[in-house]
């Protein structure tokens, strides 16, 4: 019996071995361990509400609606499209799960303020991507892929929305509580008529009291004034872990004075060591 396939299959085992081992003194090619995904973890990501879904709103008693198609319920009452398609946001706002990206969404709101898109907020709240989602339902279709693989690129976890709870300390101020998982917010809030500034102060406290971050240039440094309407202060999500809190200045009371003028909000990033 012959013995040369099984020297050939020998020496060509051989030769791959030497041919991948490393060079001297150079290190292994070491395959990275998976990083374990959180049991939190969500895939946030934007939809195009079907026709079907829409008139089945708008017929609705219901100022939104959820037909169990996998979505979001979504606002259809009395609004006006502005020439565009109606969209649907799932798992929206979210951080990324190292805390160094934030994903938000800005709506159209039917009154020309807005335009829709959904923006990816660095730890300063400054913006570094921006995917527009403006345009019929024969020319959205393509962004909305775009942004949705944008998102799928990163690995994130939602941001709630707890309730502040709201103490007036005189007719023209508020302070403002809020809780994220053990921690604590609070900050002040000045009432100007038809706005509400920043606060000038922002704490966060751990469970002991213990104070991890306080910011006293909000109001200087949040204050966004508008093109044309008033500003409107508001606290929008957060999470504990990574710490991260997210505000936003919108148009604020009267906007519909400025029906028309583009005021997209400016959004506001404060973030606290978690422990």
């Amino acid at each position: 019996m012959s013995h040369v396939p099984a020297l050939a299959g020998l020496l060509l085992a051989l030769a791959g071995c030497y041919r991948d081992a490393p060079a001297p003194g150079a290190p292994a090619n070491i395959a990275p361990t998976p990083t374990a995904v959180r049991a939190d973890a969500v895939v946030p990501s934007v939809a195009v509400v079907s026709e079907a879904e829409w008139e089945a709103c708008e017929a609705s008693d219901k100022p939104t609606i959820d037909l169990g198609l996998g979505g979001e319920p979504f606002y259809c009452e009395g609004q006006s499209l502005e020439g565009g398609a109606p969209l649907r946001y799932h798992q929206l706002p979210a951080v990324t799960t190292d805390g160094s990206l934030i994903a938000v969404v800005e709506e159209r709101d039917g009154w020309g303020h807005v335009s829709p898109g959904i923006r990816f907020l660095d730890r300063e709240g400054k913006s570094v991507s921006w995917f527009p989602l403006d345009g019929t339902r024969a020319t959205v279709d393509s962004k909305v892929a775009k942004a949705n693989a944008a998102l799928r690129e990163h690995a994130w976890i939602p941001l709630s929305r707890p309730l502040p709870t709201q103490v007036p300390i005189d007719p023209d101020h508020v302070r403002a509580t809020l809780t994220i998982g053990t921690y604590t917010a609070t900050y002040e809030r000045t009432n100007q008529g038809d706005y509400w500034l920043p606060p000038s102060r922002i704490t966060v406290r751990d469970a002991q009291g213990r104070e991890l971050v306080s910011r006293t240039d909000t109001e200087r440094a949040w204050l966004s004034l508008p093109r044309c309407n008033l500003p409107h202060f508001v606290f929008f999500a957060a999470n504990a872990s990574p710490g991260v809190l997210l505000f936003k200045t919108e148009l604020g009371m009267g906007g519909h004075n400025c029906d028309g003028v583009e005021q997209p909000p400016a959004w506001h990033v404060l973030t606290f060591p978690a422990r």
